[in-house]
């Protein structure tokens, strides 16, 4: 036995005596251990969002929180001495720094109430609070083993090492779970899926086509008879400007990421749908909308893909686009923007690193800077880059997708396209929903006009321009699909909810507009490219 063991028992012998390796283990403990809180923050967050969230959006957080941690240890371990309570320090100091926005608000209401001293720069109060907790660490760190008894400091130490053991198996705890989860479900991480053939568009004029997709814009029947809105007019606006209206249009799905699902590979999802973990899976939808086969074949057969997504993270961006308009959140590292995502999005709200990201501090402001743009500025730009798209046409085919979320809330636009006096959330009822939906709807209507004029008149071939709603409002005592009231017979809520907008700018002799969403496309093909698709 003693032989058979030897050998073993060398290895790990050899490898206790080997000093750098040691020091190389024990520092990797140390950061492990110093950064399991900020890493759990993150680990979390992306555990519990595993089926919406690709991996690649966490690997900038647990860097950020890595480095943080290091840069902190760091300091308390230059000024203690100490590597076990640096390691505890840290650890506070990352629960303080991810509900920093809280300590901040309260703290610069104090300064500003009563310290005779203020200044119109955020950062100078982000930095003096930072500077005042660090030191107050260090000082408390310095009072406890200076004024407590050996032995009370020793069995203080003791439960320190506890504290951290827990935190660390804790995060653990969490790259088990993301472990085992990429094991069960490995079609949903890394499947590719096509939903329909190739197409040849044989014309060798190709019309620019604009394809708006106006979020939650209900059809004239709903307005009607649950927001007492006629929207006649605009229709009348529309038809005067060569439109056809489909005026029985319903979305095939309730949700957007199924809808567009559908409508842009020209399919129901039935068939692929079948294995998915529970009834949604955002990350999954995310695949079929990006690698979607009837914008591979505009690309292919020599259209110029502009995409103009919103700031939700399954439209923002298209890496299959030739051109994304739209960056909701960024960050510019040394000048080169990167385009963050909801997820990281949420992981910087309320943390420090917000505040100092987007503070325009000198010097640091150049190496690195958030930028988030709201709903207002993303809405008003989106409807100026059709318009920079007609510029564009002389020279390439053009293929511009606008997911627009408008009128879907926040209600952010009052009917002049001003900021509302009421609040934007659909759920305060300072003002009755119906009222926010439709003054919003009122300007969304008056830019739709708008962009539609300047397409018409500035593109040298007449465009193909469709309108479309992927889903309907949400009905007003609920404010997603899994938490409303649903019943089969219920006719009227499936109305609501399903009816949806559907226009597009007709062809000479073409007064005919009656397909569903899902066969948007084939229609399009068939119609303006003398294709033989077949409807679903």
């Amino acid at each position: 036995m003693s032989t058979k063991n030897s050998k073993p028992n060398q290895f790990f012998k050899n490898i206790y005596k080997n000093d750098r390796l040691k020091g190389f283990v024990k520092s990797c403990s140390i950061v492990l251990a110093s950064s399991s809180v900020a890493l759990a923050t993150v680990l979390g967050l992306y555990n519990r969002n595993f089926l919406d969230v690709a991996i690649g959006e966490a690997v900038l957080p647990v860097l950020i929180a890595l480095l943080t941690s290091i840069f902190l240890y760091l300091i308390f371990i230059f000024f203690t001495k100490d590597r076990l309570f640096s390691v505890v320090a840290v650890m506070a100091s990352s629960i303080f720094l991810t509900k920093f926005e809280n300590f901040f608000i309260r703290f610069k209401d104090f300064i500003d109430d009563f310290v005779v001293w203020s200044t119109p720069y955020d950062y100078q109060y982000v930095l003096l609070l930072l500077f005042l907790f660090l030191a107050l660490g260090i000082l408390i760190i310095t009072l406890i083993k200076k004024k407590l008894p050996h032995g009370v400091l020793s069995k203080f130490r003791q439960l320190l090492k506890f504290f951290v053991l827990a935190s660390v198996i804790f995060t653990s705890t969490y790259i088990v779970q993301i472990a085992i989860k990429f094991v069960r479900y490995p079609d949903l991480i890394n499947g590719d899926h096509t939903l329909n053939s190739k197409i040849s568009l044989g014309k060798s004029v190709k019309p620019d086509i604009y394809y708006f997709i106006f979020d939650r814009y209900a059809n004239n029947d709903t307005l009607q008879k649950y927001y007492n809105y006629d929207n006649s007019e605009f229709k009348a606006a529309m038809e005067k400007r060569g439109f056809v209206f489909n005026k029985n249009t319903h979305s095939n799905y309730p949700y957007t990421a199924t809808s567009l699902s559908s409508t842009f590979n020209s399919s129901y999802l039935n068939s692929i749908t079948e294995d998915l973990p529970g009834n949604y899976s955002e990350l999954f939808y995310r695949r079929l909308i990006a690698n979607n086969n009837n914008f591979k074949t505009l690309q292919e057969n020599g259209y110029t893909y502009y995409h103009s997504g919103s700031w939700w993270g399954t439209t923002r961006t298209n890496p299959n686009a030739n051109y994304n308009f739209v960056d909701a959140f960024s960050i510019k590292i040394l000048g080169k923007k990167y385009v963050t995502t909801d997820f990281q999005d949420t992981l910087l709200e309320g943390t420090i690193f917000r505040r100092l990201f987007a503070a325009r501090i000198p010097l640091f402001s150049r190496i690195i800077h958030y930028e988030k743009n709201d709903q207002r500025q993303i809405v008003n730009y989106q409807l100026g880059a059709a318009k920079e798209l007609v510029q564009k046409s002389t020279s390439e085919n053009i293929f511009g997708l606008f997911h627009i979320l408008s009128p879907h809330p926040q209600y952010v636009f009052d009917a002049e396209g001003n900021v509302p006096s009421y609040h934007p959330d659909p759920k305060t009822l300072d003002v009755p929903e119906s009222v926010k939906y439709v003054n919003q709807l009122k300007y969304i209507n008056t830019r739709i006009l708008e962009t539609v004029d300047y397409i018409i008149q500035n593109s040298d071939t007449e465009p193909i321009i469709v309108f479309q709603t992927d889903e309907g409002p949400y009905l007003f005592d609920c404010n997603d699909f899994s938490n409303c009231s649903w019943n089969s017979t219920d006719e009227e809520r499936w109305q609501w909810k399903f009816g949806v907008l559907s226009a597009k700018k007709k062809k000479k002799k073409d007064t005919r507009y009656d397909v569903t969403p899902v066969n948007l496309f084939p229609y399009l093909f068939n119609t303006y490219f003398n294709t033989s698709v077949e409807y679903q």
